[in-house]
């Protein structure tokens, strides 16, 4: 027999279906026991198990087992398409941070990446003017970088209002030619779609 949460189906109807013939008689899976969790639109959700023609047929107390297994079942999927929807959300908007030919870094407070985007990932390498140092990014001198942390710093905190961050120029080593840094805050709304959440505010 084939059982739900509020009626069942005697082998003898099922013999009669496409469904036994052609699928549940040559996987040799004559019993089933199963329940319906959720239906979204075209889709439904069924939590099952089945047997072959040499075990018997599920009894009443796996019926009560199934029945009690089912809302679990069924919070336990819900939390997991919550958490996919979550990641795949947070994949296309770091994706798209990924794409541009402008250097992103998002960082905390206190100036350490929390994510860096490939244009930027070139500017990271060695003797290229910025660098990560202690897990903070620094530049090529302590003044400059001092004024960098002062930068980002106030950004992370003047995300109420207050006029925050600013712009400097990066010298780059043995050229003639700079890097131009933007420091400002990222709204909480944007860093909740990428998943960055830090006290003092994303810049």
């Amino acid at each position: 027999m084939i059982f739900s949460s509020d009626r069942h189906f005697d082998l003898t109807e099922l013999r009669n279906c496409e469904y036994y013939n052609d699928y549940l008689l040559p996987q040799d899976k004559v019993h089933a026991l199963g329940v319906f969790l959720r239906k979204e639109g075209n889709h439904s959700l069924v939590f099952a198990a089945q047997r072959g023609k040499r075990a018997s047929a599920f009894g009443g107390e796996e019926i009560r087992l199934m029945n009690i297994l089912a809302p679990h079942v069924t919070r336990a999927v819900q939390v997991h398409r919550n958490l996919s929807n979550a990641t795949v959300e947070k994949e296309w908007a770091l994706g798209a941070l990924d794409q541009l030919r402008m250097g992103v870094i998002l960082t905390d407070s206190l100036g350490a990446p929390q994510f860096v985007n490939r244009a930027a990932e070139l500017m990271l390498a060695p003797c290229q003017g910025i660098s990560v140092c202690q897990g903070r990014l620094a530049l090529r001198t302590l003044p400059e970088t001092a004024l960098l942390h002062k930068l980002i710093a106030g950004a992370a905190h003047g995300l109420n209002g207050a006029a925050a961050g600013g712009d400097l120029r990066i010298a780059l080593p043995n050229r003639h030619e700079f890097l131009h840094c933007l420091v400002t805050p990222v709204s909480p709304e944007s860093s909740a779609r990428w998943n960055i959440s830090v006290a003092s505010g994303c810049v």
